[in-house]
């Protein structure tokens, strides 16, 4: 009866109704909309700042000088400068963390390493690029070298030496050999030497078959008319120099005579240019353990099991042992390392570390997919790491710095071992060739608390050269490099790149630093600026939703005044009057709520769609968003991955607003409903008059 009273009351004023709705209808979405855009945005905000990963890193190749640079006065920068940069990144306030990589390399018995080519055919993998060939010498050309002047240990003149080197072909038994790359396409190569045996022990010649240790080469496409690949030998002395060290007891300077000409196979009266082959030398080892070949009476096997000294089973177990490891990079952050961060490097299988992982160094490891699909390995799959370390090789020019990690070593010892389970699969798009920023395929990435052991990193060492500039005398000092390239990343608070930046220019270091933000700079801007002019919103629209509802209560309490002090006199319950102030006023907030409710839901997906396209727009052509793809120290930017996840929002947002908005306009309801059933009554004439009139109507 009293549902059936209300709305009869609200039917008698449809135009103040439908007033009424409207007003609170369109406050109500306006609040909805400021309000959930303001909330999006924020919570946006936070997971950008924890989805986008900026970092700073230095190209250290730019730091390294070399000596025919620094003689020919090319300007580069010194390596103090990137000591003194590393240093003052260190201490920055605006560096959330720091991810210093140690590298090391892991023996892995099940396991070979897989060997990549640059675009011109080259093998540039290091260290797997040794190989030791079973092979038939079937042609040799002697030739001119160079001429030295032999000097006793007391640097007096001996003589004048013209000395010899040769050029074999050898047609290799591949069956036979422990090739590199087990898919090698060569069946000949030419080897250019100089190396003997001071008395011409196993000197090469037509028609025997030897061993050879060294380097297998791939023709380059401007390689000219070259018929065969280089096979270079390798060097066992430690130097390619031989020659140039004076007195030394490793090595004999020989005359050729009759017993020379013999082990040669050739005549007297062969001319190597102008000279007679009676009158050059050869510059042979004395200790046959430098000889890096050997001629074959049977079979590999059976040398190793004749050899007197072990060389070749010692090089048979360096070359295993280098041919089955894989290069370990220990990390504390994936996405801090450029490629990763740049979306060059993915994960096509499988998953990245987690948080958890990191912290407690959990033995799992992430492999590239042209290792996986090489040695038949899947995610959950385990393999077995024995880890060892043999230093840096640098190669420095003027245009090039390449650094290698040397081969293992007899003198290696093993510092531990683990078994680590595969839990993704990488690959990687490399920049441009020999970019200290690439990521070969054999490198595996671990959680650096995964492996604590110290070990000495046996860093390269660099001249120094300090000049007095009012003597003008100098001093050579030799230091140690302080790091490898691509072995640090400085990972920078969000939107914090210029505060950096401005820091160390203050220091004197601007300009060095190159930075990847994701795209986190622009679309954090307009995240940013959106969250400022929703609250903004968010503030007008609630003043003008507390209005609105002030004054639809004060029209609320005034129309149903005279009706609720009339129940009092007639001795109506407070519960009855709380009871028929709120269904009167229910029918109006359910209507508005539910209108604001329904066209916040429609419009909503319309704003935030846009505020999403204008953030993805902005987010192209970004200063700090991707690499510099050219040498990396230009200015011109090409966007080559930019991720940013989309505005998080939903519906319910709205849904959950409606509700709050119907739960408080009911509890000013109740509250006025109360005010007005706690009002003191006095019967008055006028009330009973025009109440009595309502009832006769």
């Amino acid at each position: 009866m009293m549902i059936k009273n209300c709305l009869k009351q609200n039917m008698r004023t449809p135009f103040a109704n439908i007033l009424m709705i409207l007003l609170l209808s369109l406050s109500g979405i306006f609040m909805f909309l400021s309000l959930s855009i303001w909330i999006t945005a924020q919570r946006s905000i936070n997971e950008a700042r924890d989805a986008f990963t900026t970092v700073a890193v230095l190209n250290e190749s730019e730091f390294i000088q070399s000596d025919v640079a620094r003689e020919r006065g090319v300007e580069k920068s010194t390596y103090s400068i990137l000591e003194a940069l590393y240093k003052a990144a260190d201490a920055s306030d605006y560096v959330e963390a720091i991810d210093t990589r140690r590298r090391c390399m892991a023996y892995s018995s099940g396991c070979k390493a897989t060997i990549s080519r640059d675009s011109d055919g080259s093998a540039i993998e290091y260290p797997y690029i040794y190989s030791i060939i079973v092979g038939t010498c079937i042609s040799i050309e002697y030739e001119y070298r160079g001429s030295y002047v032999i000097t006793s240990k007391d640097g007096s003149v001996i003589e004048e030496a013209s000395y010899i080197g040769y050029v074999a072909v050898m047609e290799i038994a591949a069956n036979e050999s422990y090739m590199a790359d087990d898919n090698y396409p060569y069946k000949y190569v030419r080897i250019y030497s100089d190396q003997f045996m001071s008395d011409l022990r196993d000197a090469i010649v037509v028609g025997e078959r030897y061993v050879l240790y060294g380097q297998a080469f791939y023709p380059s496409t401007n390689s000219g008319n070259m018929t065969y690949p280089e096979f270079k030998l390798m060097d066992l002395y430690g130097t390619e120099e031989r020659y140039m060290i004076y007195g030394n007891d490793d090595f004999s300077w020989v005359k050729i005579n009759s017993n020379a000409l013999t082990k040669l196979a050739l005549s007297d009266e062969t001319k190597i240019g102008k000279y007679k082959i009676t009158d050059m030398y050869i510059l042979g080892y004395i200790d046959y353990s430098y000889l890096p070949y050997a001629r074959l009476e049977s079979t590999v096997d059976y040398l190793l099991e004749t050899e007197n000294n072990s060389k070749w089973a010692n090089i048979l177990n360096e070359w295993t042992v280098t041919m089955h490891s894989v290069q370990v990079s220990l990390t504390d952050d994936l996405d801090s390392i450029l490629l990763f961060n740049q979306d060059l490097a993915y994960l096509i299988d499988g998953r990245v570390f987690s948080e958890d992982e990191y912290k407690t160094g959990s033995k799992v490891c992430i492999i590239s997919s042209k290792y996986a699909i090489y040695n038949g390995l899947e995610c959950g799959d385990i393999i077995d790491l024995r880890f060892w370390f043999n230093g840096y090789k640098l190669y420095n020019s003027t245009t090039d710095v390449y650094w290698f990690s040397e081969k293992y070593n007899e003198k290696n010892d093993f510092f531990g071992d683990a078994e680590y389970k595969v839990i993704g699969i990488y690959t990687a798009k490399n920049i441009s060739v020999n970019s200290e920023y690439n990521i070969g395929p054999n490198i595996v990435f671990v959680p650096s608390n995964s492996m604590t052991i110290q070990y000495d990193v046996m860093l390269p060492e660099y001249t120094e050269i300090q000049i007095d500039k009012e003597t003008g005398s100098y001093e050579i000092i030799m230091k140690t490099y302080i790091s490898t390239p691509n072995s640090r990343s400085y990972i920078i608070k969000p939107g914090r790149i210029r505060d950096f930046e401005m820091e160390m220019a203050a220091l004197g270091l601007g300009g060095y630093f190159y930075y990847y933000d994701q795209g986190y700079q622009n679309i954090g801007t307009v995240l940013e600026t959106l969250g400022r002019n929703s609250l903004i919103l968010v503030i007008i629209s609630i003043l003008i939703w507390v209005v609105i509802i002030a004054v639809y209560l004060i029209l609320l309490i005034s129309r149903h005044k005279n009706s609720v002090r009339l129940m009092i006199l007639l001795g109506a319950k407070r519960s009855q009057i709380l009871a028929y102030m709120i269904i009167s006023a229910i029918f109006l907030v359910l209507i508005s709520s539910l209108i604001s409710g329904i066209s916040g839901c429609l419009l909503y997906g319309k704003v935030i769609n846009s505020a999403y396209e204008e953030a993805e727009d902005a987010s192209h052509d970004l200063e700090y968003s991707s690499l510099r793809t050219n040498t990396l120290s230009s200015s011109d930017h090409n966007v080559i991955a930019v991720n940013f996840s989309k505005l998080e929002g939903s519906p319910k947002i709205i849904i959950k607003i409606t509700v709050i908005q119907f739960s408080l306009i009911c509890i000013f309801v109740v509250l006025a409903a109360f005010f007005i059933s706690s009002t003191k009554c006095v019967k008055c004439p006028g009330i009973l008059a025009e109440s009595d009139k309502q009832n006769r109507k």
